[in-house]
């Protein structure tokens, strides 16, 4: 089959973060793993540079009286394209090469995987709440609530529009959901955090969600009934630890650093070379290019 080669690419170098099939050949395949280490040292670079750190300690100061806002950063940025590496994408990328020319699906697609990663976050921070202190709580909640929004331009991508009645979104999020719970997904987990250093928050949260995605009976227990935890993704009014936050503080944050990782995401892209997942305008990413053109290097 003249996609052989296509298949055989995507299977070695899986997870990807992007990759297209040109004429039986993967071009401009990206590196899950680069990628997520890419934005991650942009969105820290944003909050070291562009943004006083006063300031954002403000807007939370229970939270960042214990979480280190530089490391809240990069955690966001290391984290949020995990859900990229459940195996569902790959299987059902390889599935649409073997349709008929004009049938399949040339760029490798990754429906809802901010939703996925998103609430694989606050499940394993609801098994394992035991096992975490108040600030590790605290942060890894506020990182899949921020996780979930990265991208909600495209239509159907913002928690708050996504329905469980009328699409097909559920069924492809319990796929995902489901084949995250893989040692291959639990192994990448593991390498990323190698990324961390000394940054508290990003090792810990890796660590608890690679043992999460390890335990076979809880992980996939959340692809069967992931509405309720989905419902807490729309809301501001509590955060696991810090239950009594004040809930305009908690949604100024989430939109402050949301937008901070929906930047770094899309000038990462750019240094891809490639178009990002929800095809942001060229004056977007020129903007941006221009404005942080003294702290890319």
């Amino acid at each position: 089959m003249v996609y052989d080669e296509c298949v055989k690419r995507a299977i070695e170098a899986w997870p990807l973060a992007y990759g297209e099939c040109v004429e039986g050949r993967l071009v401009g395949d990206v590196e899950l793993k680069n990628h997520l280490e890419l934005t991650a040292s942009l969105v820290r670079r944003l909050v070291e540079t562009r943004f006083p750190l006063c300031t954002i300690r403000n807007i939370l100061p229970e939270v960042f009286k214990r979480v280190d806002p530089v490391d809240f950063a990069y955690t966001i940025g290391l984290l949020h394209d995990i859900g990229k590496a459940s195996t569902y994408y790959l299987e059902n990328y390889i599935k649409s090469l073997k349709r008929p020319k004009g049938e399949f699906i040339e760029k490798i697609s990754f429906p809802y995987h901010e939703f996925a990663l998103a609430l694989m976050m606050l499940h394993t921070i609801d098994v394992h709440a035991t096992e975490l202190d108040e600030a590790s709580l605290a942060g890894m909640d506020l990182c899949a609530r921020i996780i979930s929004r990265h991208h909600s331009a495209m239509p159907d991508r913002h928690p708050l529009e996504f329905d469980f009645r009328y699409s097909n979104a559920p069924g492809v999020l319990r796929e995902a959901l489901k084949n995250m719970c893989r040692s291959e997904v639990a192994n990448f987990v593991g390498k990323l955090r190698d990324l961390c250093n000394d940054l508290e928050l990003c090792r810990r949260a890796l660590s608890v969600l690679e043992t999460h995605l390890r335990d076979d009976k809880n992980c996939l227990e959340l692809s069967r009934a992931f509405s309720v935890p989905f419902s807490k993704l729309k809301g501001f009014s509590s955060v696991s630890g810090m239950p009594r936050l004040d809930e305009l503080a908690v949604y100024r944050l989430i939109v402050v650093y949301t937008g901070l990782l929906i930047v770094g995401d899309n000038v990462a892209a750019s240094r891809e070379n490639r178009i990002s997942d929800d095809e942001s305008t060229p004056i977007f990413v020129k903007h941006w290019l221009r404005e942080l053109s003294g702290i890319l290097n």
